[in-house]
């Protein structure tokens, strides 16, 4: 029985987040390529990420133009206003996979000549195009 409480109790908690990410209407922006490590469904993943909802063990390459990229978790993401100004540029699963990213990002800037410093920006740009 205390289970079936603790079950309810988490999808409840979950109902109220998601409603009130709809409310808040905290929107996630993705780049035109995102660079994907180590996810196996990939649409789901993008899916729940645009609904506003978490997802275990995803962390996101977040990077914003006037501001440096960051790797965040989904939940952290989500958990205040702080990312809203910012695209998503890289999905992964774990942390490890996170910084992979972000060295083929490194190496993606590097190919075009771009100021290293100004990543975001050259991503966001070309995205934009």
């Amino acid at each position: 029985m205390e289970f079936e409480a603790g079950l309810c109790y988490t999808v409840f908690i979950r109902l109220l987040f998601f409603i009130f990410c709809l409310i808040r209407g905290f929107a996630m922006r993705f780049i035109d390529d995102v660079f994907i490590s180590a996810i196996d469904d990939v649409e789901t993943v993008i899916y729940s990420l645009k609904r506003g909802l978490p997802v275990f063990n995803i962390y996101l390459l977040c990077v914003g133009e006037n501001v440096p990229s960051v790797i965040v978790s989904s939940y952290e993401y989500f958990s205040g206003e702080r990312y809203k100004d910012m695209y998503v540029a890289g999905i992964s699963s774990g942390k490890y996979n996170a910084y992979k990213i972000y060295a083929e990002a490194v190496k993606y800037a590097l190919e075009n000549k771009w100021d290293i410093n100004n990543i975001g920006q050259n991503l966001i740009k070309e995205s934009k195009l």
